[in-house]
């Protein structure tokens, strides 16, 4: 069931055809026609309104057939504009044996000679072929243009469903290349890691070994300090002689030959 946008039964009050129809309906004693608004947006056309009138035919003896058309404009305002005049003509010209000598006897549609079209009434068996045929017309167009519509629809949706493939295939393809993105990542987080590890361990050695320089610096100190009084032993005395050539001479002194060696027997026997 198609909803619409807009809905009146008081077209009186929208604008002044609508107030003449209110007082012809008054006239024939016809029931308040009811006027439908449809709001159609189509891409690349103006915003149209489509404005379905359906008014009753009379209730009571000599019953009518009511009367059903659309009409189109570019507004709300507009198109009730439309629907009113048409509804005008289409009741004048229905009821055109019942309005002679009314105010509304030129409302009705005239013949080649300018006359008013004259129709016997309506009864409840009979059918207004015309505006049947005209109905019939106007819904062809309209659904023509509605296939239109879809056809144009059809293709977009078609490019846009394409479109939403291609980006599918480059999410997933940027997917892909993330992971492999942190499949990287996350290697050179571990390539660091033990980089810093070893920078660490190197570290770690480092100042071992530099304690290590520090200690045999300091025993070599100690040692050099223990060797200075061997030095100041060997160091000559203050007249300049050396202790070892005074032995030496005492040894010379000792084994000299030209003097004899003492002889405790030769001294009693002399």
């Amino acid at each position: 069931m198609m909803t619409y946008d807009m809905f009146t039964q008081e077209i009186e009050k929208e604008n002044k055809l609508g107030k003449q129809l209110h007082a012809m309906r008054d006239l024939l004693g016809l029931p308040r026609a009811e006027f439908f608004g449809k709001r159609l947006v189509r891409e690349g056309f103006p915003i149209t309104w489509v404005i379905t009138v359906r008014a009753r035919g009379r209730q009571r003896y000599p019953e009518t057939e009511g009367i059903n058309f659309h009409a189109i404009g570019t507004t709300w305002q507009d198109g009730l504009q439309s629907a009113a005049q048409e509804a005008l003509g289409r009741v004048s010209q229905r009821h055109a044996s019942e309005l002679v000598g009314s105010p509304f006897e030129m409302f009705a549609k005239r013949d080649s000679y300018g006359k008013p079209m004259v129709c016997p009434p309506y009864t409840s068996g009979s059918r207004d072929m015309y505006c049947v045929q005209e109905h019939i017309s106007e819904l062809n167009r309209y659904s023509s243009e509605t296939r239109d519509a879809l056809d144009r629809e059809r293709e977009d949706n078609m490019i846009l469903l394409e479109e939403r493939r291609a980006l599918k295939r480059m999410v997933a393809a940027l997917q892909g290349t993330v992971e492999l993105q942190k499949e990287k990542i996350e290697i050179l987080e571990a390539r660091v890691s033990t980089l810093q590890e070893e920078l660490e361990e190197a570290k770690d050695e480092g100042e071992q070994l530099q304690d290590r320089l520090d200690n045999d610096a300091l025993i070599s100190d100690d040692d050099d300090y223990e060797e200075d009084p061997q030095d100041h032993e060997s160091e000559p005395d203050y007249d300049g002689e050396d202790p070892d050539d005074d032995e030496e001479m005492i040894d010379e002194e000792e084994e000299d030959p030209e003097e004899p060696a003492f002889d405790p027997d030769n001294d009693n026997e002399e």
